[in-house]
């Protein structure tokens, strides 16, 4: 997937990840990456963490689970499974107990500072607050390579239609760096402000991770997407009075502050791995341990279908 690697002024995360294991912030795919790789958008990254999902019960399943996390151990603490982890050596993060875990027989495990850690697909059995193994752990790697997952495709497109003629700049003179950097504090100030966010796939320097400066970051080779929730014509009018590149406006979805209000009101959420806002598609992600469907059918009366979407880090074995 084609990304932007911003100057700093414009490097706003794509989406607002919480995660309760300590691990950073993500890109709006939901799929944890660094932020500052993202295309800008307007949500900042968080500084906080709702509870540890170790000290939070959640929903038992029936029947064999698997997780791919880190699995840990402190010390004589007793090993755990994390499923974010903060980026540091040896690595910091808290999870269920994981019973019946053996470093002895744990293939490839590291160790540092008294600390011993791996990466593993783990199987076993979920009470709703701890992991019991029933089958012996493999490497992440090993796991992946039988359970491959699909490539993701562009997590940041466009929704508008092709223009006649096709995509084109407007006004060259004003679409540099700086009249983006307006564009960006244009588009936060307008009524029903929803999101922002950076389409590259027009530019094929923005796949290469070596690119660098005016190459990855061109602005006359992007298309400047903004939602709002009311007055598409109004807000579009207003950008192209500083902006003059590739322009998306769309009307739809929920307002910045309803998504990242929402977001807070679920941080104590039990169970809670991570949550994160999608201001692309308007949906706050919620993972937690693991959902029978009952916290997704409550989530859907509270909030309205479709607007918090659950997904767990335990799924089926079978």
């Amino acid at each position: 997937m084609p990304t932007t690697r911003l100057p700093a002024a414009l490097t706003l995360a794509a989406t607002l990840l919480v995660a309760a294991c300590g691990s950073t912030t993500s890109g709006a795919s939901g799929t944890p990456s660094s932020a500052s790789s993202s295309p800008a958008t307007s949500t900042p990254a968080s500084t906080s963490s709702p509870a540890s999902s170790a000290t939070l019960s959640a929903v038992p399943a029936q029947g064999e689970v698997v997780g791919v996390g880190t699995v840990l151990e402190k010390g004589s603490e007793g090993a755990m499974v994390c499923f974010g982890v903060l980026d540091s050596l040896p690595p910091q993060c808290s999870g269920p107990r994981l019973i019946g875990w053996d470093w002895a027989t744990a293939p490839a495990p590291e160790q540092r500072d008294g600390v011993r850690w791996g990466e593993y697909a783990v199987t076993g059995t979920w009470d709703g607050r701890a992991l019991t193994l029933t089958t012996p752990a493999v490497t992440r790697a090993a796991y992946e390579q039988k359970h491959p997952t699909p490539r993701p495709g562009n997590a940041f497109p466009t929704p508008c239609a092709e223009p006649a003629g096709g995509w084109a700049v407007v006004d060259p003179a004003t679409t540099t760096a700086v009249t983006q950097t307006e564009a960006i504090t244009v588009a936060q100030g307008l009524p029903g402000f929803g999101a922002l966010w950076v389409d590259s796939s027009r530019n094929p320097a923005a796949a290469d991770p070596n690119a660098d400066g005016d190459g990855a970051n061109n602005p006359k080779k992007l298309i400047l997407n903004v939602r709002v929730t009311q007055g598409r014509d109004a807000a579009e009018a207003a950008l192209r009075k500083v902006w003059g590149g590739m322009l998306c406006v769309t009307e739809g979805g929920r307002t910045e502050t309803d998504l990242l209000d929402t977001q807070a009101a679920l941080a104590q959420t039990p169970g809670l791995v991570s949550s994160s806002v999608d201001g692309v598609t308007s949906v706050i992600d919620l993972q937690v341990l693991f959902d029978d469907g009952s916290l997704q059918q409550r989530m859907d009366q509270t909030y309205g279908p479709g607007f918090v979407r659950v997904t767990s880090a335990l799924l089926p074995a079978s």
